[in-house]
């Protein structure tokens, strides 16, 4: 008896379970037949690859299937056929336990995490002064030496980019001379605007180490920013840089729903704050939210708009001349005063850089 081929015209509901239900079967008959199973395979192979017309939602998955399952038949054709006995059976089924075992150890071991900070050091903002850059730079669309060289230009001792594609973002370090502090944790995908398998997202370089740096928490899932520790003079903070949720068309429904996304994700970067102790900190990025409104309250709830006590309030986006609007911030704790900052007229990108230099204001 051999395995029936999977057609899409038959299946119903999630064809995965069809599919399941399938190999099950096959495993039962032919562990105990072992003379079919050249034939079995080359049918399952077969059916594996039928099975990747099926429906998009699926797709990835027989796909997947099938890649494996064609790897089987191999394993099986020139291994298990030949023995034909028990022990030799027994030895291909250790081979694949212990196979099970090592990919299951390779995605059970622990990613690399960014390191702790050092014991001992006090929360508070440096004596010295300190200039942020941030910027949206539109996946290098307009040319990559072009952001740098604008970049480089503001002499930044922290650098915060939006809309930077993972390729680009070592590069950019080693252009902008900050390698060093730089670890895989300082990028993070913009899920909340591009998906789970986001090709771009937000990043922080620096010229001081960075330590506990990782996504900002989301409770309600979609990683919209990242954060980490700098430590500089003895003295530790937080740098937060975040992309929130956009606003595209003027559809009244998704207007609402894109205020209330990035309210969920200012509060979710709020209450973590909160639960850190409510240290110094200074919050950058794209916020896609004009300074009005319920969400521009929460924003400086607690929060200064650094930019707008130094009277620096010009447009940082550039749709066009009917589209300028001033969505890129940057918001601090008590503990920093803004001494000088601004916005840089460039098209580099739709948006334009903007910076901040802070010192300590005593608190």
């Amino acid at each position: 008896m051999h395995l029936a081929l999977a057609s899409p015209a038959t299946q119903e509901g999630d064809p995965r379970i069809a599919q399941v239900a399938q190999i099950k079967k096959w495993l039962g008959q032919n562990l105990r037949n072992p003379r079919n199973l050249w034939i079995e395979l080359r049918l399952l192979e077969e059916s594996c690859r039928h099975a990747q017309t099926l429906t998009d939602s699926s797709r990835d998955w027989n796909h997947s299937s099938a890649s494996v399952f064609i790897r089987v038949h191999w394993w099986f054709t020139i291994l298990l056929v030949p023995a034909r006995t028990i022990p030799g059976i027994a030895v291909i089924l250790a081979m694949f336990v212990l196979g099970g075992l090592v990919l299951a150890g390779l995605f059970l071991a622990p990613k690399s995490k960014s390191p702790p900070a050092p014991v001992g050091i006090p929360w508070g903002a440096p004596d010295r002064p300190l200039r942020f850059v941030s910027y949206n730079i539109l996946h290098n669309e307009r040319g990559r030496e072009q952001i740098i060289t604008e970049i480089r230009k503001l002499e930044a001792d922290f650098v915060l980019l939006q809309e930077i594609e993972s390729p680009d973002v070592v590069p950019m370090a080693e252009a902008l001379s900050m390698q060093r502090n730089y670890h895989s944790q300082c990028y993070q995908r913009s899920e909340n605007l591009a998906g789970r398998k986001a090709s771009w997202g937000n990043c922080m370089l620096s010229k001081y180490p960075l330590y506990e740096v990782g996504a900002i928490p989301n409770p309600s899932g979609g990683t919209f920013g990242v954060w980490g520790v700098a430590v500089v003079d003895g003295k530790k903070f937080i740098i937060a840089n975040v992309h929130l949720s956009a606003t595209w068309n003027a559809n009244p429904s998704h207007i609402k729903k894109s205020g209330e996304n990035r309210c969920a994700e200012l509060s979710s970067l709020f209450n973590a704050w909160q639960g850190r102790g409510l240290p110094p900190i200074v919050v950058t990025g794209d916020f896609n939210q004009i300074p009005m409104g319920n969400n521009y309250e929460l924003m400086t709830r607690q929060w200064t708009d650094a930019l707008r006590l130094l009277h620096e309030t010009e447009a940082t986006f550039d749709g066009g001349h009917f589209l300028q609007t001033r969505i890129d911030y940057f918001l601090i704790s008590r503990e920093f005063m803004p001494s000088r900052g601004g916005v840089i007229r460039t098209k580099a990108s739709d948006h334009r850089p903007i910076w901040l230099e802070t010192r300590a204001s005593g608190f």
